[in-house]
């Protein structure tokens, strides 16, 4: 059983449209407590993936992340810098 209790909304609403459509939005849901960044928002669906064992997810979020970061020489450095503390309390160690 999975427990959804004090998950954000919106996050969980990504979640079960991954579940349905095998993929999630490049966009952050409008929410206060989700990321309001996409890679921000695929560190937090990567650490779901993990936390709820959905690898595909955690691939798919991986891959997500990866293209915001290492494909853009634009890339918004504040928003990596957004996506790090998400990175370190929503992934193994």
């Amino acid at each position: 059983m999975i427990t959804l209790q004090k998950k954000d909304p919106h996050v969980v609403q990504a979640l079960l449209f991954y579940c349905y459509r095998g993929k999630h939005s490049d966009e952050p849901p409008n929410s206060t407590d989700a990321p309001d960044n996409p890679m921000a928002f695929n560190a937090l669906m990567y650490g779901y993936g993990e936390e709820f064992q959905m690898p595909f997810l955690k691939q798919l979020a991986q891959h997500k992340f990866l293209s915001n970061t290492m494909l853009k020489a634009d890339m918004d450095k504040a928003d990596f810098v957004a996506a790090i503390p998400i990175i370190y309390n929503k992934t193994p160690r």
